[in-house]
Formats: C-alpha cells, structure tokens, sequence
C-alpha cells in the first residue's frame, strides 16, 4: 500500500492492478493502515483479486479479524500474517486462512 498519500479505494485498485500487470511473479497486497494511513476495505480486496490474476494473497498487519471474513480473494490462496500478533493465531485459522507468510 502506498505510504503517506491517502488514496481512495479506487486508487488502491488501480494502484495493485497496475503492479500486478508489470510482472508474471506471484503478489501480496501489503495491508498496513497504521504505516500507510488508509484501509484496505473487503470490496476494494475483491476488485483487486477480479483484476490481478498474479495476487496469491495478503499481508495483514493490522487488528482486523472482521476484515478477513469480509474479504474474499477468489482463486487467490489467502495468506495472511499479523505483526506482532500472534495471539490471534487461533482466530485467524478459524477464519478461513491458509497459511502464514
């Protein structure tokens, strides 16, 4: 997520669609609201996934656990890690995740 400039939604899609059109290799979306200083909502998440065929899946580092259930990667594997958060562990399993990055 790009630091410092506030993007709307719409500029987060095409922010990660453009990324993912330059290159054939596998991409995160980096989910860092309190660095980045804007969320990354489900919807914007799942136009995202419709758009970059490369998106494996996402970085989370933020205390969100509603996010996850709300966002849906389509065919993306839906890889998450919180930072300095492991006690969520447990709830992000239940949650549907499948791996940790």
């Amino acid at each position: 997520t790009p630091y410092f400039i506030r993007p709307p939604q719409r500029g987060l899609v095409e922010y990660y669609v453009d990324i993912g059109g330059r290159t054939r290799l596998p991409m995160l979306i980096y989910h860092i609201p309190g660095r980045a200083a804007v969320n990354v909502e489900a919807a914007t998440i799942e136009r995202i996934a419709d758009r970059t065929p490369n998106l494996v899946g996402m970085k989370h580092a933020a205390n969100d656990l509603a996010l996850l259930a709300g966002a849906d990667l389509g065919g993306a594997a839906r890889a998450v890690r919180f930072d300095r958060m492991e006690r969520f562990g447990r709830d992000v399993m239940i949650s549907g995740t499948l791996s940790d990055v």
